[in-house]
Order: C-alpha cells, then structure tokens, then sequence
C-alpha cells in the first residue's frame, strides 16, 4: 500500500504520540471549520478557544471550502512560530464578528490512554491507538487509580485501530505473569518470534474487563485476543476487525511510504484472527424502536477485514466461536439519532461518555468480584438475567406506544399457520428517484394458537432494500396485523448532515428514493423469527415480475421466508475529526 506524503506524515504523528500546532481536535461541521474538543493545557486552551467556535480564517487566508486536511497542516508547524486565527462564537457570550486570536504553536502531545475512577472502586482506562507512549501512559494511569482506591477495571479499546506492536505487547505485559502474547510468523518456518509476558511490573489479579467492537484493529486483538486466551480478562462488546497481518514501512523519495505486509500474528496456542477476529465472552447487541428504521435486529456497525475485497486469509483462522452470553439492551432513538448525526467525535469536553457498555461492565465487575474470565462470566449470571429483563422491558414499553404487544408468552401448541402477503406504496412496484417509496407486510394467523415477537428482516442485492424491519409482536388466532416501512433513505427534513446541532424536536422525518439511485430490479424476501420457532412457510402470495421504467429503481417482490439471521451493530456517525 502507498502512502501519500501527507498520509505517511500524519500516521508518524499518531504513533510518535506528538507534534507541533495548537491543541485543538477539529471538524467540518455546517460546512465550517469547527472547534471540536480544545485540549487541556496547550495555547488553544490557554487563549480561551471554545468546543463549536467557528475558525472563518488562518493568518490571511479564509477557510471557506477549505478541506479538514488544509486546515490541519495550516495550523500545525514547527514548536514557537505564531499563527493567528478568526474565530466566530454562537450562543450566549459569543460574537458574530470574527475576532482574532493570535497564537503560538507548542508541541502537543497526543494521549493514547484516558482514566478516570467510577462507582465501586471500578477503574476506566481507555486506550484510543499504541503509540510509543501507550506502554508507558497506562502504567501512570494505573497507579494513579490505584492509589484512589481501584479495585477492578475496564480496559475500553472499542474504535482502536491498532498502531505499534511493540506497545500492545507492553500493554498486555502489564496484566500476565508470564505465557505467550503474540506470535509474529514469515512465510518460512525458521521467521517466527513468540513474545511473551514477563513478570517484573504485573498488575495485581484484580478483575479485568475489555470493552470491543468492530473497530478494534490489529493491535487492539493482540491485547484482548492475549487476555482472553490466558483467562486474565472477560471480553466484552461486538466482535473485533479481524486483522492478523504485520506491516512494515519502506520509505519513498517523494516523501511518502510503502507499506508492505511481512507477517501474520497469532494469539496464544497460535490461532489466527485474520478476517474472524476476537469474539466477545458477552456480546451486546443494542435495540433501537423506531417506526421509520427499526433496529430489534440491527445492522452490521462496522465493515471488517474479511468484507475487504482483497483481504488476506489463514488456514489458522479459528471462525465459528460464539459467545457465551449474549445481552441486547434498549437503546433510545434519541441516542441513536445523536450518535448518526454527531458522529463519535461528539463527546463530552473531557473525553469520557458512560454508554450502556461502560454502565454494564462497571456493574458487572462490581457484582462479581472474582478476577479471571471464567469466573467473571459465571459470577455475572444474576446480573445478565436481571440486565435482559429490564432492557427487553424498556423495548416492550416503547412498542407498546407503537400498539405491538411484545410481551412474552408460552407456547401454546396448536399448529401454526401464518398467511403473509406483501405489496409497495408504487404502482407496478416501481419507485422513481426522489419519490417515497413503501413497503407494507401484512400477517393473518390462520392458526389454533397465538404467536409471540414475530417480526421479519428484508433481505435484498439492493443495499436500500437490505435489512428494513417488520415488527408484529404477538399476533392472536384470527388476527391481522400490518407494518409498513420506508425503502429509501431517511432524514431530517431541512437538517444539513455535519451540522453541530440536533434536528429541533419534532421535527419529521422524510424517506426519498435518492435522487442519485440507478435503474435495477432487486428482488426482496423476508426472514422471520418468532419466540417459539413458528415462522411463516412459504407465503408467495405477493410475487412478481417488475421492469423499472427508464431512470428508475424497481424492485421484485418475492415474499419467502427462513429463520432470522443474528443481529451485528448499531448506527454509527459519519464526522470525522483531526488534531492541530
């Protein structure tokens, strides 16, 4: 892979861990250069700057237009040079005005880790990449909670790419007494290093618990993959990347780098994670109601390293581990709507938001004090049973506003018989770019006995078509339920994405065809899940035959059934956000 010169550059200052500018993490927001997070101590805290101040220029030169990239390597530069910026101030005690703010750059230095102490003598550490201070940060910031009285910990790597293999062995240094880390193997036999753990400098065994995702890359599953596998740490989250590949970088005379791939590395007892990665001791699966893009069954949050069209695959690579546990917990539209448009470089000024994740394991390690990963699991029992309760509770509750009985029932017996037709808002099923375009299902229970939590998933070739949910609940002997679900795009209607403020309350939602979608027919059937096993079988009623007419998606129905997939994420943001 080659890297530009500005790309090799800036992944210099993420693993250096330090470079010259201001101190400030910005963003394109409302098509403005905003402040995002002023960092403590650094010249743009110092002169006052302010989370969402606008910057309308650099020293002469206006940022209208100007791309996130331009604007960080005008405001970096060399430690004790100036720079003067304009900046705008909305809100209470702002000004409309730009006013100017001359500053000196100094060197930043970017941390990898942040901490703080919870509830119970429970300890946070969030890692965000390995840099070459990663090691080191961590081990201050464990000390410090230590001596605050920590009596367990959360090791949050969710979102962390990876970096320096050095520093994630360091990092699982700190929690094993001994035992392989991480195998580093060639393409021949004899180009193979083991590291390992060493005893000198190991944490105490107090509890552990790893918060992951989907966006915890490389470095991240060496940690967690090294955990877990020595049954130091309970792993928790969304299963991980999968990348198993070593890089190493050759640079270029331009200025740029070639990265090369040189090796793979294997987790202890020498199991690849490449395009499987890490998987969860407990998973949680977030459930989001809402009428327009129901999520009970949510959507895969993060691409991984075996959806990459050229990714590397290992015979070693153990694929079909399951959870032990799984936890779906209710997740408020408002939340998730605040996390699509603000994206998660929206978070509080001191770099810390108490997720549901974060609540859960703190609870966790509080209700079962017994450090090791078995004993984790097996102590947090009651916990998980009571947690499911209350949040499928917190589920039926808001499905009850929407008039779905969600609430659970015995399976009665009695022969299951659900009739299902489908059919769209478009005559001839077809849907022009720019127009609403609908789908409806609806279920009759021919049956002797009542279903429970019946619902269904699209699925299509047609990514707009893919993954809309149908929620039924339960459905009595007799009776016909009906729901429909938007198949375009949805959005705030007059919001502009990127902005820094949510959408006023209340304000609706509009579901459009995009106005850039291609001519196609796509064919969609449904994949149904119910308490008890009785989905529908067959249910043809509604197929047919369509023909876009010209510029126009179209879309062929053909209403099948089988058993619900696994649900795999939730919404993520779309912002990014860089340091200057």
């Amino acid at each position: 892979m080659v890297l530009t010169p500005e790309q090799f550059h800036e992944m210099q200052i993420q693993t250096g861990g330090h470079f010259g500018g201001l101190g400030i993490v910005i963003s394109i927001r409302d098509g403005l250069l905003t402040v995002m997070n002023p960092m403590p101590e650094t010249p743009a805290a110092r002169a006052g700057l302010h989370r969402y101040d606008r910057i309308v220029k650099i020293n002469e030169e206006s940022t209208t237009n100007m791309s996130l990239s331009e604007a960080v390597n005008r405001l970096r530069g060399p430690e004790r040079t100036p720079v003067s910026i304009w900046v705008t101030r909305a809100g209470a005690g702002g000004w409309a005005q730009p006013r100017r703010f001359d500053l000196v750059r100094a060197q930043i230095t970017v941390r990898s880790v942040d901490h703080r102490l919870m509830a119970n003598g429970v300890g946070y550490a969030r890692i965000k990449s390995f840099s070459e201070t990663t090691g080191e940060e961590l081990t201050r910031a464990l000390r410090q909670m230590r001596e605050q009285g920590m009596r367990s910990l959360v090791l949050d790597m969710r979102g962390n790419p990876g970096g320096l293999l050095e520093q994630a062995v360091a990092v699982a240094d700190l929690f094993l007494q001994d035992g392989a880390i991480v195998v580093t193997a060639g393409n021949r036999r004899e180009e193979r290093e083991e590291r390992g753990a060493e005893g000198p400098g190991t944490e105490p065994d107090y509890p552990l618990a790893v918060l992951i995702d989907g966006g915890s890359a490389s470095a991240s599953e060496i940690v967690a993959g090294a955990l877990k596998n020595h049954n130091r740490a309970v792993i928790v989250g969304g299963t991980s990347f999968g990348k198993g590949s070593v890089q190493t970088i050759r640079n270029l005379p331009d200025g740029g780098a070639l990265k090369i791939t040189i090796a793979q590395y294997l987790t202890p007892g020498d199991v690849s994670i490449q395009g499987v990665g890490i998987t969860p001791d407990i998973e949680l699966m977030p459930m989001t109601v809402d009428p327009l893009d129901m999520d009970l069954d949510a959507d895969k949050l993060f691409p991984r390293e075996s959806d990459l069209s050229a990714h590397l695959t290992n015979t070693r690579a153990r694929g079909g581990d399951h959870p032990a546990e799984t936890v779906r917990y209710f997740f408020p539209y408002e939340e998730r709507e605040q996390l699509r448009l603000r994206g998660a470089d929206d978070i509080a000024d001191d770099g810390f938001r108490e997720d549901f994740s974060i609540r859960f394991v703190r609870d966790l390690l509080t209700a079962a004090p017994r450090p090791g990963r078995r004993e984790l699991i097996a102590d947090a029992r009651p916990l998980l049973d009571r947690t499911r309760a209350e949040q499928v509770a917190g589920v039926a509750r808001a499905l009850q506003a929407l008039r779905v009985d969600w609430e659970e029932g015995a399976d009665a017996g009695g022969t299951p018989n659900v009739e299902v037709t489908m059919r769209t808002s478009r005559p001839e099923n077809t849907a022009a770019p720019g127009e609403a375009f609908e789908l409806t299902v609806t279920v009759t229970n021919r049956g002797t006995a009542p279903v429970y939590r019946l619902r269904a998933n699209t699925k299509s070739d047609n990514p707009m078509f893919e993954n809309r949910e149908f929620v039924f609940g339960r459905v009595n002997p007799g009776e016909t339920r009906t729901w429909t679900s938007p198949l375009g795009l949805c959005e705030f209607e007059g919001f502009r994405p990127g902005s820094s403020s949510l959408p006023a309350p209340g304000t609706r939602k509009v579901c459009l065809v995009p106005r850039a979608a291609l001519s196609r027919t796509d064919g969609i059937r449904l994949e149904w899940s119910e308490s008890h096993g009785h989905i529908p079988r067959g249910g043809r009623r509604a197929a047919a035959g369509l023909h876009p007419r010209p510029g126009a998606p179209g879309v062929r129905l053909m209403a099948g059934s089988s058993p619900s997939s696994a649900a795999r994420a939730t919404a993520t943001g779309a912002s990014s956000a860089a340091s200057a």
